[in-house]
């Protein structure tokens, strides 16, 4: 059954015209993606790697796996052309999920010394979920030695960052990045996942994410891939979401995110929004010590500390001066 159920992908993989599904409609496609992602879906990238040399035989080895990558990105429609250094790919979800993650992909001059296609050697592809998980990752973040200071902060149970409204009556401002324009020039690749905290103008980017009714499944699916990698290994759309759940508590959470264009809501409501992070958030595996976060969450609730150690003393000045209001 599996050596069926692979001569069906690497077929489809190798042959499959992408116009060819769009003119069925384009829901026809997105469900074959879909279903060829799914965990429960995955076949070993091994198999359907000698299937392949089967059917083209080819005397340099990284040149199968080479031509097999680069045939199931481009039906999965992913604008990485490399593959993820020294990794090893299990399935088509690991594979798209890697090789997003910059720190894990070559740059086009690496990739065209190593091999002459887009993959780099020493590279073993597991089967096309970890193919297509692959293509999420960032570079892990880095710790500056005065926030670590504060890193027991987030040792505490969930809700140790305040929500988006209460971030902006903080004086913390939200600002949407378009991915298009995030063009990592050293690695060619675009990230969703860069969210950055500047501490001098107290401004949060957070790249724009599109919410529609695929986005809950296909996050999901991701997550639960990610809760099955070894200790230690990144984990960005488990962190991604504790974050984006941490900010989001209610509809006026989302209405600042969406006026801030962080959040382009396509749900119809934004109460949709706040239910689909809320229940995404519920109930998931993270580990606080590696949290890709931890550095902007550490920052903003310093600021937050700072600012309401502020309002407390002059609340208190004013008192001692024999007034009656208090200044907020």
């Amino acid at each position: 059954m599996m050596v069926y159920d692979g001569c069906f992908v690497v077929q489809l993989l190798q042959n499959g015209h992408l116009n060819d599904f769009i003119k069925h409609g384009r829901h026809v496609l997105n469900e074959i993606q879909y279903d060829l992602l799914l965990l429960e879906n995955q076949l070993p990238f091994f198999v359907l790697l000698e299937l392949y040399r089967m059917i083209k035989p080819n005397p340099e080895p990284q040149r199968h796996i080479c031509e097999l990558g680069a045939f199931a990105l481009k039906f999965f429609e992913r604008r990485s052309l490399y593959l993820p250094k020294n990794t090893s790919i299990r399935h088509l979800l690991h594979l798209v999920h890697t090789t997003s993650n910059p720190s894990h992909l070559g740059t086009q001059a690496e990739v065209e010394k190593e091999v002459a296609c887009c993959f780099p050697k020493n590279t073993i592809i597991g089967n096309l979920l970890h193919l297509v998980h692959t293509t999420f990752h960032l570079s892990p973040p880095v710790i500056q030695p005065e926030v670590e200071k504060k890193e027991e902060n987030l040792q505490s149970s969930r809700n140790w960052m305040p929500s988006a409204t209460e971030l902006e009556d903080a004086g913390i401002h939200f600002s949407g990045v378009s991915i298009q324009n995030m063009q990592n020039q050293e690695q060619g690749e675009k990230n969703k996942f860069e969210i950055t905290f500047d501490n001098a103008t107290k401004e949060l980017k957070i790249p724009t994410l599109e919410v529609d009714d695929s986005t809950e499944r296909e996050f999901r699916n991701y997550m639960v891939h990610e809760q099955f990698l070894p200790l230690g290994v990144p984990t960005y759309f488990v962190d991604y979401v504790i974050f984006m759940d941490e900010l989001i508590n209610t509809g006026k959470d989302v209405e600042l995110l969406r006026k801030s264009k962080i959040i382009d809501n396509w749900l119809g409501n934004d109460e949709a929004v706040t239910k689909l992070f809320n229940k995404l958030g519920d109930s998931i595996y993270y580990s606080r010590e590696d949290f890709h976060y931890k550095n902007i969450v550490i920052q903003v609730n310093n600021h937050c500390e700072i600012k309401y150690d502020r309002r407390l003393f002059l609340v208190l000045w004013v008192d001692d001066q024999g007034l009656t209001s208090a200044i907020w």
